[in-house]
């Protein structure tokens, strides 16, 4: 027997809330590991190796979750049949 899919609107909240969350949660790590790098290692141009590297990657990465994030949700709106045309 296939399965059953949820199409209700509870279904769409709930799925809709746990990528937020994973999104998040994410965002909480990425930000607690750059924190702890940020003054550890070698200087380069007299900046820590550590703030170089929050200064470039943490842009770049907030970059890319936000477009995975708008990616899923387009495609969570479309299961559901709640996207916009």
């Amino acid at each position: 027997m296939p399965a059953v899919r949820d199409t209700s609107e509870a279904g769409w909240w709930r799925k809709t809330r746990l990528l937020a969350g994973a999104l998040t949660g994410g965002a909480g790590v990425l930000g607690v590991v750059a924190v702890a790098a940020v003054n550890q290692g070698p200087a380069v141009l007299n900046l820590p190796l550590g703030t170089l590297g929050a200064a470039t990657i943490l842009p770049l990465a907030i970059l890319i979750a936000a477009l995975v994030f708008a990616g899923r949700q387009r495609r969570l709106d479309r299961d559901y049949d709640v996207a916009e045309d």
